[in-house]
């Protein structure tokens, strides 16, 4: 995470993985992206970024431009810049094949499955998204 001139490395304790009030009926495979973690560890819960909000885009913006968002948290155009891993073909393929469909995106404004995500292209490594949190 990127606010201003701060950096910090925030992970999920293994032991709080269970303690996160994931949404019903989703696999380990959906629990364990790093997009999933971020939004149902974090941006719920702790920064009330509920789907409405997500809807309205009003309260985090998407890019896939790493260094563009790191210039976005510095420059104070956003409050902070939420670095995530890519998403792997692997990972993708585990959450399509279980019939389940990728979180939210606020460019998307519902859960998308892979082929209708503007977020998500198809490569041997998806590129990143980085959610950047501007209240």
């Amino acid at each position: 995470m990127l606010s201003g001139s701060d950096a910090a490395l925030l992970r999920l304790k293994p032991d709080e993985f269970d303690r996160v009030a994931w949404p019903r009926e989703t696999s380990a495979a959906w629990r364990g992206l790093a997009v999933s973690i971020l939004h149902e560890a974090l941006l719920r819960p702790l920064l009330g970024i509920t789907d409405a909000k997500l809807d309205a885009g009003t309260h985090v913006d998407y890019t896939a431009d790493r260094a563009d968002a790191v210039r976005r948290a510095r420059d104070g155009a956003c409050q902070a810049a939420f670095l995530i891993a890519p998403t792997t073909a692997e990972e993708l393929q585990a959450v399509v094949r279980g019939g389940e469909l990728l979180p939210r995106s606020p460019r998307t404004s519902a859960r998308s499955s892979w082929t209708g995500s503007s977020s998500i292209g198809w490569a041997s490594e998806v590129p990143p998204d980085v959610p950047i949190y501007r209240h």
